[in-house]
């Protein structure tokens, strides 16, 4: 608010975007990874989320932190939902005693994370400035980008898709269904109505 001269409603906007981006990113890429395999999409995602990461923290106007917050949520949710297709890919659940425990570690820490993050980004702000909060976080995503680069595909119809060189679908065959299928699931999945409702009143 002080280095941009903005009021606090504009201030707390590129959280918003960043939120709103993880709603539209993963409608888009949840159907691509069926199509065009899981580590293109991982990959891509993580390396531009540490560039703009790093488009924010070096913005020198409010519109530049604005727009790389949106595209950072955008280009970054595919990491959250793609990886939970990885683990199960990997592990058959819930036979598989330590698949199903790195399934429970990765939801509770979905969970802590929103609320360790914030602290941590306080600390952060208060020790040095908020910039450190992106040039932290463009750390931590560029070590996770290194860590996954040899990562080699999970998904077994990819894997014998190559294998047997068959013909993929286009772009946008999978996008239609991948706008669709999520109000499908609200309509038809008991479950996920109620708790859409609980999260958006909370």
């Amino acid at each position: 608010m002080r280095e941009f001269h903005v009021g606090q409603t504009l201030a707390i906007s590129p959280i918003t975007f960043y939120a709103i981006g993880f709603v539209i990113g993963p409608m888009c890429t949840s159907a691509l990874s069926e199509e065009f395999g899981r580590q293109y999409i991982y990959k891509i995602s993580l390396f531009l989320h540490m560039v703009f990461t790093i488009v924010g923290g070096a913005a020198q106007n409010f519109r530049t932190i604005a727009v790389a917050r949106g595209v950072c949520g955008i280009v970054g949710s595919p990491c959250v939902t793609v990886f939970s297709g990885l683990l199960n890919d990997l592990w058959r659940m819930p036979e598989d005693k330590l698949g199903g425990t790195l399934f429970a570690m990765y939801g509770i820490m979905g969970a802590i994370a929103t609320e360790i993050g914030p602290i941590a980004g306080e600390a952060i702000v208060s020790d040095r400035d908020w910039r450190w909060t992106f040039w932290l976080t463009a750390m931590l995503v560029g070590a996770c980008f290194l860590a996954m680069v040899t990562v080699p595909e999970t998904y077994r119809l990819e894997i014998r898709r190559k294998m047997l060189k068959l013909p993929r679908s286009s772009i946008w065959h999978c996008l239609g269904p991948a706008f669709a299928r999520p109000f499908h699931m609200l309509m038809v999945e008991p479950i996920i109505l109620p708790t859409a409702a609980i999260v958006t009143m909370g």
